[in-house]
């Protein structure tokens, strides 16, 4: 089995879990992350079966869901608080980013990790492979493999493929935290939704260990927020959300929006079928991001970094990597589609689980 030396760019889920795996199988790892630290706080996840399973694979699971919570049970309302659907969940466990960087992070050589190295460019050899990462800092870094994993608006991804662009976003998702004990769901397993009847408008709940996590869903065509600060993110929720039911009241009373994150989702107007250039590769968002409403962005990301691992360690070939899950991802985008269609038209009688289901399964 040979031993590559793997130039990881970008220290989110994809790249951290990828650089575990490949130390794991006896690779030698480099993690190259733009910022100064690598900030655990953030997000939130709802980590389905294939993301749990790829986790398992990391040897991580229990520890990346120890400060998480099952979640057993879905719940609909309308926003007058009439119940529309209630159905089981099985391998759905509500996370906080920070637990899962944290988790993976122990596993990783601290000498691994390099921060403050914001990437500009490739240098190529004459073969048409990346012989050099350089950084805006003037440094340089060299492997035998470089994995591009910088999230949505990729310079690695911009730098290879340069004709795929995003497409315009026209959901936001406003995601904030406040804690279980301030709103009595210290014991729930429930992912619980609130949608307005008309449409494009939609508040979700579930816990995730101490805290619940919250996301005000909304189409910006109908809803635009014009002030992304805390005191806006605040004002922009009590004056979209005023006389919805008591819960919903609840958590904007409970929330610091100092914490809130707000996210543009989208994805590529064409997306790529090939991962792979000579000997870069990409993985994650940087790939192929996919609609929030599908809830595997973080389930894909740790395919995605197993799946390459074993094709960089040759336990399966590179190209299979690129054409598996380059498959999958193209599901993913069309039940992401779909789920969007639904949440921006009006409310029909037969509501779904607004979560894309494993590609192998279908949608819940």
């Amino acid at each position: 089995m040979p031993v590559h030396e793997l130039a990881v760019l970008g220290a989110g889920v994809s790249g951290l879990a990828l650089a575990v795996q490949h130390t794991q199988l006896g690779g030698s790892v480099d993690v190259y992350e733009r910022r100064r630290a690598v900030r655990p706080d953030g997000l939130a996840f709802i980590l389905q079966e294939n993301g749990l399973a790829a986790l398992e694979r990391l040897g991580l699971r229990d520890e990346a869901v120890r400060g998480g919570r099952e979640l057993t049970e879905y719940q609909l309302f309308d926003h007058r608080g009439n119940e529309l659907a209630q159905e089981k969940l099985d391998n759905c466990v509500g996370v906080r980013r920070g637990d899962l960087i944290d988790a993976l992070l122990s596993r990783l050589p601290a000498q691994a990790l390099h921060v403050g190295k914001s990437f500009v460019r490739f240098g190529w050899s004459a073969a048409d492979r990346a012989a050099t990462a350089h950084f805006t800092d003037g440094t340089t870094a060299e492997a035998d493999w470089f994995a591009g994993s910088d999230g949505i608006r990729s310079a690695v991804r911009s730098q290879l493929f340069p004709g795929h662009s995003l497409s315009p976003v026209r959901v936001n998702d406003l995601v904030s935290f406040a804690p279980t004990a301030a709103l009595g769901l210290e014991a729930t397993t429930r992912f619980s939704k609130i949608v307005h009847s008309d449409g494009g408008l939609a508040v979700g709940y579930l816990p995730c260990g101490d805290e619940v996590v919250w996301f005000l869903q909304f189409d910006t065509f109908q809803y635009p927020c014009e002030n992304a600060a805390a005191i806006g993110l605040a004002d922009f929720c009590r004056q979209t959300l005023a006389g919805w039911p008591p819960m919903v009241q609840r958590l904007i009373e409970a929330t610091d929006f100092t914490r809130s994150h707000l996210w543009a989702s989208t994805r590529l107007t064409d997306p790529l079928r090939d991962y792979v250039q000579g000997n870069v590769i990409l993985l994650g968002d940087a790939a192929h991001p996919l609609p929030s409403v599908t809830s595997q962005g973080v389930n894909s990301a740790l395919e995605d970094a197993v799946a390459l691992a074993d094709a960089l360690a040759d336990v399966a070939p590179l190209a299979d990597y690129s054409t598996s899950r380059a498959e999958h991802i193209a599901r993913y985008i069309a039940q992401g589609m779909s789920l969007q269609a639904d949440f921006l038209a009006p409310v029909n009688g037969d509501p779904v689980i607004p979560l894309a289901r494993s590609a192998s399964k279908g949608r819940l």
